[in-house]
């Protein structure tokens, strides 16, 4: 077994200092009676469908919802009076101001059917929607498998404040044409961009940062700006009947803007190969910093063989070979499912939401607001529980940034957890 962290100070302590500040941050909004915990949300295990959305502005007027499923996630069956089978989909939405209202502005249910191919395929298509301009909304979408009776909620921020946000534009694959449902690129993928105005010659503002891991939870520190000046700077002629694309190779995260007298803009992000997942020693031995003192992360990570400092590691807290596979798997799928959730200009589980989902789990309680997400861990009102307060920030490269609201009261819990993961026992394990 482990030592204890007990006589140590975390790696981590000595970068609570360079917390990076884009803008301020919003403050949290008391809760009203009768707010639904959203904690399914983040419930990968459970989901039996998974399908993916992208909204883009067409006019002042109309939006796109713009959707994929891919064919062996769903139900084909024969009905009655049919010999044939068939998947049967319904895709219902409701446009609403915020969380907090339940007046509907507009509502659609679209019914499809597809027939049954020996080959999956992606299934993909729009629906468009009443949002007007100089506007935000908040889309709530009910896609449901109706041959076997399972439903995936979704929320969207429409954001329609102006022409210049990221939902003025839409990606395509130049390979096959239709469109991508995700802001991270990959390498050597060609991709085809839209503007809501055809023609229009975009700017591009290249960055490469290094930003360091979150802080502990109890450990506060002073904020450094986010210097805005770009490592590079170039222009794309977007081009309607486009069908080569652009290729974004260079790791870091590119702004393209229609109008730079704004900050907004769609900003694409290309991270590292294979993400979200994370194969390569390197990249598996990052995390470990979270569960480790400098000491044994220096000599970890100065070792000739990572990825065997990194099975020693989890061999070591688990106290045999089969305990310590059990803890990785556990490990690195919430590392994985933190990117895929929690992902803004960096990875998922470097942003405070991913540093408290990786270490505590999955919450019992998710209460969203338009500003802010409040995660509740035990029972709601109970002494023993942990609330952990996640603040949006106003973040022109991402609408995925929350700052958690860090505290004191966390210290003991936090070398609780550590403690309890080192010892080979995963905490909050559902």
């Amino acid at each position: 077994m482990m030592k204890s962290l007990a006589p140590y100070i975390l790696y981590l302590l000595s970068l609570s200092f360079l917390i990076l500040n884009f803008n301020a941050c919003s403050t949290t909004k008391p809760r009203s009676s009768g707010t639904p915990n959203l904690s399914y949300i983040y419930k990968t295990e459970q989901d039996v469908l998974h399908p993916k959305f992208s909204v883009f502005h067409r006019t002042n007027t109309v939006s796109e919802l713009h959707f994929k499923i891919n064919s062996k996630e769903l139900l084909y069956s024969k009905q009655t009076g049919s010999e044939k089978f068939s998947a049967h989909i319904s895709i219902h939405y409701k446009l609403v101001s915020a969380y907090e209202t339940k007046d509907i502005i507009d509502s659609t249910t679209v019914n499809l059917t597809d027939p049954y191919s020996k080959t999956s395929k992606d299934l993909i298509g729009k629906i468009d929607f009443n949002a007007i301009f100089t506007n935000t909304y908040l889309l709530e979408i009910d896609f449901s498998d109706a041959n076997r009776n399972v439903t995936s909620k979704t929320f969207m921020t429409i954001d329609k404040m102006n022409h210049s946000t990221r939902q003025n534009f839409i990606m395509f694959s130049a390979e096959n044409k239709t469109p991508i449902f995700r802001d991270n690129v990959r390498e050597n993928e060609k991709i085809i961009i839209h503007y809501r105005t055809p023609g229009t010659k975009v700017f591009v503002r290249y960055y490469h940062r290094d930003f360091p891991l979150p802080s502990p939870p109890f450990s506060i520190g002073n904020m450094t700006p986010f210097e805005y000046r770009a490592d590079s700077l170039f222009t794309l002629q977007l081009d309607e009947k486009d069908s080569v694309g652009y290729v974004f190779n260079k790791q870091g995260f590119y702004h393209i803007q229609a109008d730079t007298n704004t900050k907004e803009g769609l900003t694409l992000f290309r991270f590292y190969d294979d993400f979200p997942q994370v194969k390569t020693p390197a990249l598996l031995l990052q995390p470990l910093r979270f569960l480790t003192t400098k000491q044994e992360y220096d000599a970890m990570s100065s070792g000739k063989n990572l990825k065997a400092s990194v099975d020693s590691f989890w061999v070591s807290a688990g106290g045999s070979q089969e305990r310590g596979r059990e803890l990785v798997k556990k490990f690195y799928n919430r590392i994985q499912n933190s990117n895929n959730y929690f992902s803004s200009y960096i990875e998922g589980w470097k942003t405070d939401r991913g540093l408290i989902y990786l270490i505590y789990g999955l919450p019992n309680i998710v209460y969203k607001n338009a500003d802010s997400e409040n995660w509740i861990y035990g029972e709601e009102n109970n002494f023993n529980s942990l609330t952990f307060s996640f603040l949006k920030v106003v973040n022109p490269f991402t609408d995925n940034d929350y700052r958690l609201d860090r505290s004191q009261v966390f210290r003991t819990s936090w070398f609780n957890s550590m403690e309890m993961w080192r010892q080979g026992r995963i905490y909050s394990e559902k």
